[in-house]
Order: C-alpha cells, then sequence, then structure tokens
C-alpha cells in the first residue's frame, strides 16, 4: 500500500498538467469554504472545531503519513520531507482565510482584554515566554531558538483565543475530542514498540510513537470523558463508549507509568467532590500533599527500578533516565542561571554537532532529559526554573481556587490536567515543548489565569 502511495505521488509530480489540474481543483474548494464559512456563523463554528482537533492531533505526534510530518517540531528541526512538512504552513493559511472574520471579531473586541487579565492572573507564565525569546541572544543556536519560541507563542495566543471563544465544557471538549480520535485509530492501527528480549510483543503504541505515550494519554483521556460521563446526561452513552476505548488501551500498551498515572488521576477525581467541601486553605493542602506523595512514589520507584521492572519483566529504561541526569548535570552547572537557550542543547538530528553528544556516556543519544523540571533548567537556567515554578505553583492554586468556585463536572478538569502534566515531566519532557500536553498546559493555564481575576474584580 505504501510503495503503490509512492508510485502514485511520483507519477502525479511528473505528470504536470495532471498535477495543475488537482491543485486548481483544491484552490476551487479551498475559495468555496471561504466564502461559505465567511457568511454562516454556524459554518465558521464547525469548521474552527474541526480545524482545531486536527491541529492537536498533530501535536499527539500521529506516526501516520501525512500527521507525522505536519507536527510543528518539523519546524523547529529539519524535516524528514520538506515539502510536506512546509505545506503545514499553507494549511495554517487557509486556516486563518477561512475563519478571518470570527478571528477579525476576536481580536477587535476581545483580544486584549483577555491578554490582559491573563498576563494579570499569571506574569510568571507569560515572563516565562519573555525569557525564552530573550534566550535567543545567549543560544548557541539562536535560529533554531527563535523558531522554537515563535512556535510556543503561537501556542498561547491559539489557547487566549480559544479561551475569549469557548465557555468552560465546550473549550476543554476540544482537545478531548482529539484524544478520543486517536484513542479509535489505536484500536484500529495495532503499531507495538519498545520489543525486546523480555518482552517481544512489546506494548502498544497505536498511532503514537511510543507505548508509554499512548498509555498515558488514554490514562488522563479515560479519566477526563469519565467525568463527562458520570456528571453529565447528553450523549452519556457516547461518553462511557470513549471510556471503554480509552482504558482498554492502558493495559494493552504496557507502560507502568501509563497505569500509574491513571491510578493517580482516578484517585484525584474521587477527591475532587471531598476537595470541594474544604475550605481553600485546607484544599491546597491536601492537593500539595497528593502531589508530594506522587514525587516520593517516583523517587521510591527510581532507587528500586532494578526489582520492580526485573519483576515486571521489563526493560531498564528508568536507569538509563539517571544515567542521563547524571550526564548532563555538569553542563546544567555550567550554564547555572541563563541555561543553553530554548532548544540549543538537545539536537540529535545534528548528530557529530549535537551539543549535548559530548556529555552523554552511555551508547544511546537520547532527545531529552527525560524530566521536564531539569530540561527547563537545562534551556532557561536557575532563573527559568524559578519563574517556572512559580508559575506553575500559581496556577495550581487557582485550580483548586476553580474547583470550589465553579459548578459542574469541568471544575475538576484544570487540576487533573495539572496533576497529568506534573506526573509526565518526572519522566518525560513535554515542558516548553509543541506537544499536546504543554497546549492542555497552556489552555488550562490562560483560562485559570483569566477567571481569576475576572472573578476578583
Amino acid at each position: 500500500m505504501k510503495s503503490l502511495l509512492v508510485d502514485l505521488i511520483g507519477t502525479i509530480r511528473e505528470n504536470r498538467i495532471f498535477l495543475l489540474f488537482i491543485l486548481l481543483t483544491f484552490a476551487s474548494y479551498g475559495l468555496l469554504v471561504v466564502i461559505y464559512a465567511n457568511k454562516n456563523k454556524k459554518i465558521a463554528l464547525i469548521l474552527e472545531k474541526v480545524f482545531l482537533i486536527f491541529v492537536l492531533c498533530c501535536l499527539a505526534g500521529l506516526r501516520i503519513t501525512p500527521f507525522f510530518h505536519w507536527h510543528p517540531y518539523f519546524l523547529i528541526r529539519p524535516p524528514y520531507n520538506y515539502v510536506l512538512t512546509n505545506l503545514q504552513l499553507i494549511i495554517y493559511v487557509f486556516i486563518i482565510v477561512v475563519l478571518f472574520l470570527r478571528i477579525k471579531i476576536f481580536i477587535n473586541q476581545k483580544f486584549i482584554n483577555i491578554l490582559r487579565l491573563s498576563v494579570v492572573g499569571n506574569p510568571f507564565f507569560w515572563g516565562l515566554l519573555i525569557m525564552s525569546l530573550m534566550s535567543v541572544s545567549w543560544s548557541s543556536s539562536p535560529f533554531i531558538t527563535l523558531k522554537a519560541v515563535i512556535i510556543l507563542g503561537c501556542i498561547n495566543i491559539v489557547a487566549t483565543y480559544l479561551v475569549g471563544q469557548y465557555e468552560d465544557q465546550e473549550l476543554f471538549h476540544i482537545p478531548m475530542w482529539s484524544m478520543a480520535i486517536i484513542a479509535l485509530m489505536s484500536n484500529v492501527i495495532r503499531k507495538r514498540t519498545n520489543l525486546s528480549s523480555a518482552n517481544p510483543a512489546g506494548g502498544l503504541a497505536g498511532v503514537l510513537p511510543s507505548k508509554n505515550q499512548l498509555g498515558t494519554l488514554m490514562a488522563v483521556a479515560t479519566v477526563l470523558w469519565f467525568l463527562r460521563a458520570n456528571n453529565s446526561s447528553k450523549q452519556r452513552w457516547l461518553s462511557w463508549g470513549i471510556v471503554a476505548i480509552s482504558f482498554i488501551l492502558i493495559p494493552q500498551a504496557k507502560s507502568t507509568g501509563g497505569l500509574f498515572l491513571f491510578i493517580t488521576l482516578f484517585t484525584l477525581t474521587l477527591l475532587t467532590n471531598f476537595l470541594k467541601k474544604l475550605r481553600f486553605r485546607y484544599a491546597v493542602i491536601v492537593t500539595m500533599s497528593l502531589l508530594l506523595i506522587t514525587i516520593l512514589i517516583n523517587i521510591l520507584i527510581v532507587a528500586n527500578v532494578e526489582r520492580i521492572l526485573g519483576a515486571a519483566g521489563e526493560d531498564m529504561t528508568l536507569t538509563g533516565r539517571t544515567d542521563i541526569w547524571s550526564d548532563i548535570l555538569p553542563t546544567v552547572q555550567k550554564h547555572l542561571w541563563l541555561g543553553h537557550g530554548s532548544y540549543a542543547f538537545w539536537q540529535n538530528w545534528r548528530e557529530a554537532g549535537n551539543p549535548a553528544a559530548k556529555w552523554i556516556t552511555g551508547n544511546w543519544m537520547p532527545p531529552h532529559a527525560h524530566n521536564g523540571f531539569f530540561d527547563v533548567t537545562v534551556d532557561l537556567g536557575l532563573i527559568g526554573l524559578v519563574i517556572f515554578l512559580l508559575s506553575f505553583l500559581v496556577t495550581l492554586i487557582q485550580a483548586i481556587w476553580y474547583l470550589l468556585k465553579i459548578r459542574g463536572y469541568e471544575a475538576a478538569i484544570p487540576l487533573i490536567i495539572i496533576a497529568y502534566a506534573f506526573q509526565v515531566n518526572l519522566s518525560e519532557s513535554q515542558f516548553l515543548r509543541p506537544y499536546l500536553l504543554w497546549f492542555w498546559y497552556v489552555l488550562v493555564t490562560v483560562k485559570l489565569s483569566v477567571t481569576f481575576v475576572a472573578g476578583h474584580k
């Protein structure tokens, strides 16, 4: 099938008349979409949601052509296919043209106010983006750093736009639907990764790059859709169906991290009704305690990784992670205060020119430090880490306030997403990276900061 598709594309490229005909056909249909979308508000709204879900699926890192080539990450590093990768820029321009009227109205009526409320509500979060931009001046790869910061800035702008355009439930449903689509596709396309002698069958990765990514994503998807199914009568049967197809993927992924994340988030979900009955101060203490317990459990897992993984018959991936941390500690100390600059250290596509290459002693060259907090320090130094931690703390406190203040199941979603981001980044690096998790975190941060300031006027 793949070879047939390659031959077909090659034939089309060689036949310029046929290629011109196809391009004109797409242009004609595209023009019709633009005309109807700018005349009919309902069509524009539907198309906007479709476009957003499409972009979020690309952010998740689907390993399906052409989605694989449309990840924004390939706008930072050299892509595998320049034509397919740069096509996403045309797609983004087309989306903006189609939604031009909605975007124009938002900019004229809401953008400045939403942005102002968010900056006032969480100045550390926006300060982190400013510091990332400033890191271009001390980065060893300033052009790569600049591209990374532009993409991160675009994610912030999109999140600000969504917060201004959608109410709570509808706002959170958009990324939830992207997760549901990934779950459905992963039940059909059953690719496996992490095959080893101890585990010859590996774990199910589905349409995602690895079994761990599928396991963790399905853990949070199961919990979020469970919240909706358990608390909303609207299309309840559909919500329970998505819960089922998401949940069955967790054990199939054979991801210890995914299973642990599911237990943590599900426990937190059950605790939300208890937290709602507490005073704000005590709710903060209970939530902080839960996060502290999560850290302690992760420390125990790392300290006893050989026994745990040996008993489970899995490979020693966590041991490799601790080796990475010890390897790069000297370079962190060398650039202690400001770091190397965003995306300036881990550049495995440069092979021998990779700035991280001379620090890694193992045979495998990692793409990141496998710890989000560590990588924030590598990129932006201790100053950047402090700003990020302050931003994270503000977001966490606002999430608890939001849980106590807002009625409905969506009140628990920000707290669940923060716990999700926190736990995943103890063993992976997705902070300040153009991934679905970071989009979720940015969306929640902007929503909470805006709601918090507006609620205290």
